[in-house]
């Protein structure tokens, strides 16, 4: 049986083969809820390929929360932190995250480039720029 983190605030939480010490790090804004939601998912099949190999393989498995996220950070702040774990970690080469989380700051300069060099070719591209500058803002928004 595997022990769910009684923490239902915004955190940045580990899954963790106990034999290996290889870890998926993941974040949420109830980590208990999203931790109930990956058991679910992988008795469903429905995990990423590395983590559910991970379910699959009955390895003793540990839920940890590695850090609280203070209240009124940003999404951005979030995806930093993960970022941060999983990097040091090494959990894309050295256990069971496949991707980095979005880096929003890299992305807002890679959008306005790309909607620069657009705009001259295309006006079409006022309802691009609209819902992206949406995208950029919620992840500046606090998160409650």
């Amino acid at each position: 049986m595997i022990e769910i983190p009684k923490y239902n605030g915004v955190g940045i939480y580990t899954i963790t083969d106990t034999e290996t010490g290889k870890r998926y790090i993941g974040s949420s804004k109830n980590v208990r809820k999203r931790l109930r939601l990956h058991l679910t998912m992988a008795a469903k099949l429905k995990e990423p390929p590395k983590l559910q190999a991970l379910f699959n393989s009955c390895a003793p498995i540990k839920f940890e929360v590695i850090e609280k996220i203070p209240d009124g950070s940003t999404l951005e702040y979030v995806y930093d932190r993960e970022r941060y774990y999983i990097q040091h970690y090494d959990c894309i080469d050295n256990g069971y995250n496949s991707t980095l989380p979005i880096d929003v700051a890299g992305s807002i300069l890679t959008f306005e480039y790309i909607l620069q060099e657009n705009r001259a070719k295309n006006r079409a591209c006022n309802s691009i720029e609209s819902h992206i500058r949406f995208e950029i803002e919620r992840y500046r928004t606090p998160i409650y």
